[in-house]
């Protein structure tokens, strides 16, 4: 890998991940998972790779259930899955075994405990990730505010996450929730993905494959 990086912002609106949650069952959380899988598969294949059988490790980071500290935990991208609910469906039941053990709980729920916020939880989740080897990417998904925020008069617009890479590691996702969108930050290795800014419309197209709720219009938008 190389010295050079790029970073891909996107967005979503969180009204359409929480649709498609009830729709699939299961998390936020494994609908974006679901959405990352589809866009990696969708750029793999526009590359001319065979996807067939290809399953991603993504390193998910997961808190303790007791101490809140970060754990690293896996979860199984099936990239070369295209049919949406196959998809879906083979990811929640990876996760399903965590969450219910008791031992496990999102990352995002650190929120709720005195000190923490998506800063933090995303710095922790990057040195988290220095310490490991065996996955391909990171995806860390963390909820922020669901209110605007201001400073000096000026509203903030959006808060977009990044996580540094680790070594031998091509890309990683970082995912925050804000004002009822959530915003992805996209870090790239340029010299090992010189077109990642494909990934946005790639992100879109997956976004838009998922179960839609009567009316939806909530679009993904690329910066």
């Amino acid at each position: 890998m190389g010295p050079h990086r790029r970073v891909i912002w996107a967005d979503v609106g969180l009204k359409r991940a929480r649709r498609a949650k009830e729709r699939l069952g299961g998390t936020v959380n494994d609908v974006v998972l679901t959405a990352v899988a589809g866009a990696l598969g969708g750029y793999l294949r526009a590359h001319d790779q065979d996807t067939a059988g290809l399953i991603l490790r993504a390193l998910v980071p997961l808190a303790d259930g007791a101490s809140g500290r970060l754990l690293a935990s896996y979860a199984p991208l099936p990239v070369g899955l295209e049919d949406t609910r196959r998809r879906h469906a083979e990811i929640s039941r990876a996760l399903d075994g965590l969450r219910t053990s008791g031992r496990a709980r999102a990352a995002g729920e650190l929120l709720d405990l005195d000190g923490f916020a998506p800063a933090t939880t995303i710095a922790r989740a990057g040195r988290l990730a220095a310490r490991q080897h065996a996955f391909n990417l990171v995806v860390a998904n963390v909820p922020g505010p669901q209110s605007a925020r201001w400073l000096l008069g000026r509203e903030l617009r959006a808060a977009y996450p990044a996580l540094p890479l680790g070594r031998r590691q091509a890309l990683s996702i970082a995912v925050v929730s804000y004002a009822g969108r959530l915003n992805f930050g996209l870090l790239a290795d340029y010299d090992a993905l010189p077109d990642a800014d494909l990934l946005a419309p790639a992100l879109d197209e997956a976004f838009a494959e998922l179960p839609k709720g009567a009316g939806s219009k909530d679009g993904c938008e690329r910066r």
